[in-house]
């Protein structure tokens, strides 16, 4: 029987994607700027920029045309408006200075103060906001430095040759060949290619040298083209050319300097959801699977899932046979969670490696001003704050709540918040609950807080009449105690200019992504990546944020390519344990159950310099009966991938579980291996009877006499798996 598979964020990533032109919600948060550029200040006028401008004069990729007569007559009234400012400048005395003039992305100027305030500023003619300079990270896609891609970039002789001469199928929505994230006419195709089916020639290049299309019905129904975003967006993360520039849009800043992890790879389009269709077949997938081994593709990856289906799913199956004839399969583990036994198919292939979700460290936002201090908004549903709310900050107080006092979920009497913008707390009931409170109780504004570690999220509505009609935003959790300890004092929310706020909050675990165990109890996900406000290509020379463990996936298949550049001879296993056991537990993901997170988020400068790897990666001891006197063995083989001999320490050991009584040991101890030398571990985990019923986990560390230690996960469940029930 045929089951039908949805691409990963097909419906769940599209509604949750930041486009140029559209701001939406998103379930990470916003980043946080680095800080304030002292002196220094942003007036912005009401005009539209150029790039904005509706009548705009434009080339047919959406470029601007500088030379059309229509574009510079309408940069000279900018420039004429801006010039009526600088007069009025010099009549008030202020001693500001225009040191910088924008008409394109932004119409204003940039002023050192010079001890102007910016309130002054703002009287001055056609102005609409005035903010202060922030000071930012140079600004590229973020997730490449958080799993630390440019070490391994170096270890392969520098981006300029970082995935060079390896092939990466991409098994999803068809790839947009002609994205400038995505051309690199610098690049030669292997011979033999392209390749691709009738009639798609067209849609392959120098870069994607393969274009097939699937799909069960009329042939030539549909072709190999991108007419969806998802696969064009997996694709620029996994191979997006280094120094591509994003520019500017209504709801975006311009963003420069992205890179794909494997920027110089070749990519091949199998595109298994052709047209608009929004399903494909397990019997399509399986072809595309097949066809990409066949084409000798070195990488497939698969953003896409389709529900449990048991151990002996046939998508699963194949996935584990492209693994075993030598491509390395990097699946998402789907986007069910926080729940346990969620991680989809075929993302339970076991020797695939399983990608779950982790948070980016910057996202697009607003941003809420009071004094000196500047915090990262997270825009939703609820309005923009645009043009820019000026108000006295308040603290939202209500004891007879039940649900608490500063969570706004009851409302108060009259108007004791009247032209406030007020600051409350998330939880207990709806956003739209909280804001029409505030709104009936006065306030012009709303600034949620989040109750959740991490970045703030935008808000949605939940679909009752009357919704409020004032704007509202969100900052995270950690500005707390800042932003209401300002109340009293005027805030300024301005949702006039969308920024990239940057923040600290990466590697915390998505809440949506899929946990284990998988079938049989085995360890899924592998390893965890970026996945929430993944900054990269759609087609229309467009780019877009989108959330998911889809956009985990390609930084595990980009990873995986350096690796398997870098070592030729690696298997796929090989690749698997170098990913997973020298992977980041990053305090963050809040957990180190790897039933969760899998061996911790990528670190990759780490894996490109491993000095062993592990197979099996992970140690799933399944069930155990203590009660019968059971326990448990398996065979690791370790490897030395050095170049020189490596005496190696092992050790193994159960940290974390419902009660003691439950140990794992490791025989040998010690091995000395010659370079590409391999010898076997046998870990054994025991239990008392009196153990606990419950889930049991730790690692099998091992430690080279010289270089970093390798840890593969281990996990137990005594009896039973107390957070699903009795296991079968």
């Amino acid at each position: 029987m045929n089951r039908r598979f949805f691409s990963g964020l097909l419906g769940a990533i599209f509604s949750t994607a930041l486009c140029a032109g559209t701001l939406v919600n998103n379930s990470d948060g916003l980043p946080q700027a680095t800080g304030v550029a002292d002196g220094y200040a942003l007036v912005i006028f009401s005009q539209p920029p150029l790039a904005d401008w509706p009548n705009a004069a434009r080339y047919r990729n959406g470029k601007l045309d500088f030379t059309a007569g229509a574009n510079g007559q309408y940069r000279a009234s900018l420039a004429h408006a801006r010039n009526d400012f600088r007069q009025w400048l010099k009549s008030t005395g202020l001693l500001a200075q225009v040191i910088r003039e924008y008409d394109t992305v932004l119409n204003g100027i940039a002023v050192q103060l010079n001890g102007a305030s910016l309130d002054s500023l703002k009287a001055g003619p056609g102005v609409s906001v005035v903010e202060p300079s922030l000071t930012y990270a140079p600004t590229m896609n973020r997730s490449v430095g958080v799993i630390n891609a440019p070490a391994a970039w170096t270890a392969v002789g520098g981006v300029a040759n970082a995935g060079a001469g390896i092939k990466i199928g991409v098994l999803d929505t068809g790839i947009d060949q002609t994205h400038p994230f995505l051309t690199d006419n610098t690049l030669t195709p292997p011979a033999g290619f392209p390749k691709f089916d009738p009639g798609n020639q067209q849609f392959t290049s120098k870069k994607v040298i393969v274009a097939r299309v699937y799909f069960t019905g009329k042939p030539g129904s549909f072709t190999a083209q991108a007419l969806q975003d998802h696969g064009t967006h997996v694709s620029g993360t996994i191979a997006g050319v280094n120094g591509t520039n994003a520019p500017a849009t209504a709801s975006s800043p311009a963003v420069n300097g992205l890179s794909g992890v494997a920027p110089k790879a070749f990519l091949g389009n199998y595109n298994v959801f052709p047209g608009q269709t929004g399903n494909a077949t397990s019997h399509d997938i399986a072809q595309a699977i097949e066809d990409a081994v066949k084409d000798g593709m070195d990488v497939i990856n698969m953003s896409l899932g389709g529900g449990i289906n048991g151990f002996q799913d046939q998508l699963t199956v194949a996935s584990n046979r492209a693994a075993n004839a030598g491509v390395v399969v990097a699946i998402a583990a789907g986007n069910s969670g926080p729940g346990v036994n969620t991680v989809e198919s075929p993302g339970q292939a076991a020797d695939a490696i399983t990608a779950c979700a982790s948070t980016n460290n910057h996202f697009f936002g607003i941003l809420v001003t009071v004094a000196a201090t500047t915090f990262g908004a997270a825009v939703g549903d609820f309005g923009s704050f645009s043009p820019a709310v000026t108000a006295p900050l308040a603290n939202w107080s209500n004891p007879a709540d039940s649900a608490g006092a500063t969570r706004a979920c009851a409302a108060v009497t009259g108007t004791p918040f009247a032209g406030r913008i007020v600051v409350l707390d998330r939880g207990t009931c709806t956003f739209s609950t909280k804001i029409r409170n505030a709104q009936s109780a006065g306030a012009v504004g709303v600034v949620v807080v989040n109750n959740v570690g991490g970045d703030p999220t935008a808000m949605g509505r939940d679909g009752t009449p009357n919704q409020p009609t004032i704007s509202g935003v969100m900052v995270g959790l950690a500005d707390r105690t800042a932003i209401r300890a300002d109340a009293g004092q005027n805030a300024t929310v301005n949702g006039a200019t969308v920024v990239e706020v940057l923040t600290n909050n990466q590697n915390f675990l998505a809440g949506f992504s899929s946990r284990g165990p998988a079938n049989l109890l085995d360890i899924k996900p592998d390893v965890c990546a970026p996945g929430v406000n993944v900054l990269s290509s759609v087609p229309g020379n467009r780019f877009a944020m989108f959330q998911g463990t889809s956009m985990a996936t390609p930084h595990v298949a980009g990873s995986s390519a350096l690796l398997v550049q870098l070592h030729p001879d690696w298997t796929p296993a090989m690749v698997k344990s170098a990913l997973v056991d020298t992977a980041t537990r990053a305090a963050n993901l809040g957990t180190t159950n790897p039933q969760n997170i899998g061996g911790g988020v990528i670190n990759l400068a780490a894996a490109a310099t491993t000095k062993a790897v592990l197979e099996p990666a992970t140690l799933s001891f399944r069930k155990i009966e203590p009660e019968s006197g059971q326990s448990k063995t398996i065979s690791v083989t370790l490897t030395n991938v050095s170049s020189a001999s490596q005496t190696y320490t092992a050790n193994a050991a159960v940290t974390v579980g419902a009660s003691t009584g439950v140990a794992a040991s490791v025989s040998p101890v010690s091995v000395t291996l010659g370079a590409g030398e391999s010898a076997t571990l046998n870990v054994t985990v025991n239990a008392d009877k009196a153990a606990a019923s419950g889930q049991y986990w730790g690692r099998l560390t091992v430690t080279p006499a010289t270089g970093a230690a390798v840890a593969a996960p281990l996990w137990v469940a005594i009896r039973t798996f107390t957070d699903a029930g009795p296991l079968q």
